[in-house]
């Protein structure tokens, strides 16, 4: 478990930082003020998962687990989130009180590949100034990165764009290099409706983002 945490836990901080880094982004020369949302208002609904695959009409997005996957209980999620069971369950009924769309950020889905501990976290973040533009929300991310990873060598590639499922992401990728050993992670993001919608992959192999990405299909 330890190497597959280790591999896991950068992503999960990656999503924790950018919570609020819409205000901190925003100031960027000219750009708030006229950035556009991409899409006709959805009310938000976090995704649905099964032991083997994750659902999103929101969004528009399947993912099926590959036979090695092993995807995060609903449990696992809410701890990352910080949400107790008192804050989860009504004491006398049992029924959820939780508003997943009044939480700053949500962890949709985690899933970990056990051979080789390449891994996949959905969030979605509802960003502080709805003028956030995708490529401003990733240069926020670069820029914090370099706490996350202080003292390590990070190589940054550009930010792209990437079609996934017939639909267009902003892209970044970067290696982490822990003394030898490589860490590879992309970050996939889109906005819609005021929230940014995150895919965090992270591997040890260059390769292995393809395979990853191929359990995607559209909703």
């Amino acid at each position: 478990m330890e190497r597959i945490w280790r591999v896991v836990l950068p992503a999960l901080l990656l999503c924790v930082i950018l919570t609020g880094c819409g205000g901190n982004t925003a100031n960027g020369p000219g750009e708030q003020q006229n950035a556009p949302e991409q899409e006709e208002k959805k009310e938000y609904a976090p995704g649905e998962r099964t032991d083997t695959s994750y659902s999103s009409e929101w969004i528009g997005l399947r993912y099926a687990l590959s036979d090695d996957m092993v995807m995060a209980t609903e449990e696992e999620l809410n701890e990352m989130m910080d949400l107790g069971a008192e804050a989860l369950l009504d004491g006398d009924g049992g029924s959820k009180l939780v508003d997943y769309a009044k939480l700053t950020t949500v962890y949709e889905m985690m899933a970990v590949d056990l051979t080789d501990q390449s891994n996949i976290i959905i969030c979605a973040e509802k960003l502080a100034l709805s003028g956030v533009t995708e490529k401003q929300y990733l240069e926020a991310v670069q820029t914090q990165m370099e706490d996350v990873y202080s003292g390590y060598t990070v190589t940054y590639g550009d930010i792209t764009e990437r079609e996934l499922c017939g639909m267009a992401f902003s892209e970044m990728s970067y290696l982490v290099d822990y003394g030898g050993a490589s860490l590879y992670q992309t970050y996939l993001v889109r906005k819609l409706d005021g929230r940014m919608y995150g895919i965090v992959l992270s591997y040890s192999d260059e390769a292995r983002l393809e395979a990853l990405l191929e359990g995607f299909s559209a909703y």
